[in-house]
C-alpha cells in the first residue's frame, strides 16, 4: 500500500463512546446490545474502502487484503500489551459448521493467526443454530436472527476475555454471545472489532 491510501485509512476515532463506539451525549453509555462490555475496540470506521476488502477476504478468499487487515491487528496488539496483560483468552465470534465448512475457514481466527499476545480459544463459543446473513437487515431482524444461536462449551467462571469479530454495525452478534458469557460466570468482557460502522441502523 502507498503511502497515500496509508494515511486516508478511515481508522477508528478512540474518542468515542467506549462501550458502544458511537457518538452520543451520555457520560454513561446506555446503549442495550454494549451493557455487558466493558470496553469495545476498533481499528477501522466501516467506511470505503474496508467494507469492499472485507467482502473480498469473506467471500473471494481475497488473501491480499486478508494479509494486510492481519498486520493492522498484529500492530493493535502490539500498542495495547498493557491493556491485554489482564486479559486470559481471546474468544473469536464462531461460524455455524455448515458456513464454515463452506467458507473454509472463519475469518475471525484468520485475522487473529499473526498476535500471539493472547491466547485465541476457538472451542469455547460454538455457533449451535444455522442463521441467515445479518448484511441487508435491521437491527430488530438482526436481534431476532441470532437470538440464542450460541451457546458455551467450557469453564469461564471468573475470566476475562477479548471477544473478536470482523465487523460491528448493530451490535447484535456481540450482545448475544456477551449475554451467555455473563451467564457463563465471565468477570470481564472487552471486545476488539477490525471495523465499527458509525451509522445507527
Amino acid at each position: 500500500m502507498c503511502c497515500r491510501c496509508f494515511l486516508v485509512l478511515p481508522r477508528f476515532d478512540s474518542s468515542l463512546c467506549l462501550k458502544c463506539g458511537l457518538a452520543h451525549d451520555q457520560k454513561s453509555c446506555l446503549v442495550d446490545w454494549a451493557k455487558n462490555l466493558n470496553h469495545l475496540f476498533a481499528v477501522f470506521a466501516y467506511e470505503d474502502p474496508i467494507p469492499k476488502w472485507i467482502s473480498s477476504l469473506k467471500y473471494n478468499r481475497n488473501f491480499v487484503t486478508g494479509r494486510m487487515f492481519q498486520r493492522f491487528i498484529l500492530n493493535w496488539f502490539q500498542a495495547n500489551r498493557e491493556f491485554l496483560r489482564d486479559i486470559d483468552l481471546i474468544l473469536p465470534i464462531p461460524l455455524h459448521p455448515l458456513r464454515l465448512f463452506n467458507r473454509g475457514y472463519n475469518q475471525a481466527v484468520y485475522l487473529l493467526s499473526r498476535q500471539k499476545t493472547v491466547p485465541v480459544d476457538t472451542k469455547m463459543l460454538r455457533k449451535k443454530s444455522w442463521t441467515a446473513q445479518q448484511a441487508g437487515k435491521t437491527k430488530k431482524e438482526r436481534m431476532a436472527n441470532v437470538k440464542n444461536s450460541f451457546e458455551v462449551t467450557g469453564d469461564l467462571s471468573n475470566k476475562r476475555v477479548l471477544l473478536f469479530d470482523d465487523v460491528c454495525t448493530t451490535g447484535q452478534t456481540l450482545f448475544e454471545v456477551s449475554r451467555i458469557l455473563r451467564k457463563a460466570g465471565v468477570s470481564h468482557m472487552d471486545a476488539l472489532v477490525l471495523c465499527r460502522s458509525l451509522k445507527v441502523i
